[in-house]
């Protein structure tokens, strides 16, 4: 397969590259206009400005802090941490307790009794001999629970985890599963991992996570929230609040979508990316307090320098919108199919760009960020809807793409 006719998926936080193809006619793709871009010109009276931007480098210092923070102590840490039998059945017994998947648990049960070793093996070790500028992942002993940290020497990003095999699921992507599976034990577990009521109020889970956040130095606002599964070793499950913080000057905010998805074409780029990883802070807390922090692309802000000149109204960018999306989102050379578009909405906010990425700067930039739902139409039928978004600056009403670092869009060139 050329390279060039192929698109490419790059997902965040994860890193995911999946090659798609995709064929339309340009004159039956078909947008759907909605009161979105009614609601878009109120906010289109404001004026340009740009923040520079600094990319941080956690020192060795900071790093031990943050550990500090999570856990309260100064724990020693291991590189490597293999569960023995011992420990597999306290959380085996601990899952039969409490609310658990009975078939996982059995399982799991099964598993362990024909291949764990008796007793859990350690291999301790020391910050300052970890790797610098590698992404590393150290476990340590936290009020009963095997903890993890994962974090870079140097780097720009850090994380927690209060169980070392912990995953947190968002409502969202909850629902999606289920609509996903129709039966079996597949439907079933799907549905139980769907959230319910969490185990504490909103407001009690945002102050314990703007306490963190406040702990960390991290100097962002929450954009988004919502009901989430906390699930440990895939057995254990609690019910909390994920909270996601981006950045916000003069009223406008980043956005964020956890396991967010970003297409990119080849032969329509766009005109920049990232310097770094998109900057976003998501604290996740249940009933037992914090469950998860996930730091990436920590940034400092330098100064911000404000213009008398307006922002690209939305309508400018209504008149290119379709051709966009046709370059985006179609390989011209087939027709097999149509595709639809529903612009859900479209909102003012910032994204961060790249300025020079070997010294590590870039900028916040205001931009339109514009989100519709997307599926293509086959002889037989029709694809399933798919989330998107597409974000264009509203300097100048240029394609950009801050979800995908400046120097992976270089390699595509």
């Amino acid at each position: 397969m050329d390279y060039k006719k192929r698109l490419i998926r790059i997902g965040s936080i994860l890193f995911f590259v999946v090659f798609i193809g995709i064929a339309c006619k340009r004159d039956i793709v078909k947008v759907d206009i909605t009161d979105a871009f009614e609601r878009a010109e109120i906010s289109s009276e404001g004026l340009l400005f740009h923040a520079n931007t600094r990319q941080k480098q956690f020192s060795d210092d900071e790093i031990q802090s943050m550990i500090y923070t999570v856990s309260g102590d100064a724990p020693q840490l291991y590189k490597a941490y293999e569960i023995g039998k011992d420990e597999w059945q306290r959380i085996i017994n601990e899952a039969r307790r409490g609310e658990s998947f009975e078939a996982s648990v059995d399982a799991l049960q099964e598993k362990v009794n024909a291949t764990a070793k008796e007793k859990s093996t350690v291999f301790p070790t020391v910050l300052s001999d970890i790797a610098v500028g590698m992404m590393k992942e150290v476990y340590f002993y936290n009020n009963g629970n095997i903890s993890a940290c994962t974090f870079i020497r140097g780097g720009d990003m850090f994380a927690y985890f209060r169980d070392m095999n912990m995953n947190v699921l968002g409502e969202g992507l909850c629902q999606n599963g289920v609509q996903n599976e129709t039966q079996g034990n597949a439907y079933d577990y799907e549905h139980w991992l769907l959230p319910g009521e969490p185990d504490i109020s909103r407001e009690d889970a945002l102050h314990t996570a703007q306490h963190y956040l406040a702990e960390l130095g991290a100097d962002l606002d929450l954009f988004f929230v919502e009901p989430c599964t906390v699930l440990n070793y895939g057995l254990i499950k609690s019910v909390g609040w994920k909270f996601v913080f981006t950045r916000e000057i003069d009223g406008l905010k980043s956005h964020f979508r956890d396991g967010q998805w970003c297409t990119v074409e080849p032969n329509a780029l766009p005109i920049v990316g990232a310097p770094w990883e998109q900057e976003v802070c998501i604290i996740t807390i249940d009933g037992e307090g914090l469950c998860q922090i996930w730091w990436q692309g920590a940034t400092e802000i330098i100064s911000v320098e404000k213009t008398s000149t307006k922002i690209v109204p939305f309508n400018t960018i209504r008149q290119d919108l379709d051709d966009w999306l046709w370059k985006v989102y179609v390989d011209k050379d087939h027709v097999e199919q149509t595709m639809e578009v529903q612009i859900t909405n479209v909102q003012l906010g910032i994204a961060m760009i790249a300025v020079d990425t070997e010294y590590k700067e870039g900028q916040y930039i205001p931009c339109w960020y514009i989100d519709f739902k997307i599926r293509w139409n086959y002889g037989n039928g029709s694809s399933s809807w798919e989330d998107e978004q597409i974000i264009f600056s509203a300097f100048d009403g240029s394609y950009i793409e801050p979800r995908i670092k400046d120097e992976k869009l270089k390699e595509l060139l």
